[in-house]
């Protein structure tokens, strides 16, 4: 009898010990749960940084082409203004 009690009482202990056990499970879940809805969000938003990076890089090459291109327009517009000057002083000197 004394064994039936000890039994009983070992089922009864090793019955609170599981229902503990499974609350910690459910609350390990749900930190585990909340951390994986953190890192989907991390993921998103490295995924939008990641992309506008991309974009920033892009107009960034265009601003050095655009660059480029007024170094060699204004290097033009300054042989237009000096051949300019030269024909105007030409047409000065026919003048007098």
């Amino acid at each position: 009898m004394n064994n039936y009690r000890n039994f009983e009482n070992q089922c009864q202990d090793y019955e609170r010990k599981n229902a503990l056990l499974n609350k910690e499970v459910e609350r390990l879940n749900k930190l585990v749960r909340g951390q994986n809805d953190e890192l989907t969000d991390f993921r998103t938003k490295y995924t939008k940084v990641e992309s506008s990076l991309k974009e920033y890089r892009e107009i960034e090459h265009r601003v050095r082409e655009f660059e480029s291109k007024i170094a060699l327009l204004t290097q033009e517009i300054e042989r237009l203004n000096n051949l300019l000057r030269a024909r105007n002083t030409d047409i000065e000197a026919l003048e007098n």
